[in-house]
């Protein structure tokens, strides 16, 4: 079903990955980030680095990059969730 940007963000915030259709050749999805993150957590920074609140990702690169949408991802209406291969 697609959703504008607004119910892609009420899908994120449930823990599920969302994308737009355009990017299906990619793989590309989005995810909530974490604060910090949990991975940049170690001795040498006990509190971690703060991330931007989206990451995005493809099945071979799970955590590509750190995301922000633009205004066109604000305004479409191609947005779904992604639903794992089991």
């Amino acid at each position: 079903m697609a959703m504008d940007f607004g119910g892609a963000l009420v899908e994120i915030k449930a823990g599920r990955k969302v994308a737009r259709r355009i990017w299906s050749d990619t793989g590309m999805y989005i995810r909530q980030a974490y604060f910090p993150d949990p991975a940049s957590v170690n001795e040498e920074s006990p509190s971690g680095r703060l991330v931007p609140p989206f990451f995005s990702g493809t099945p071979d690169h799970p955590e590509a990059c750190c995301w922000n949408p633009l205004a066109p991802d604000f305004w479409a209406t191609d947005w779904h969730v992604v639903v794992e291969a089991s």
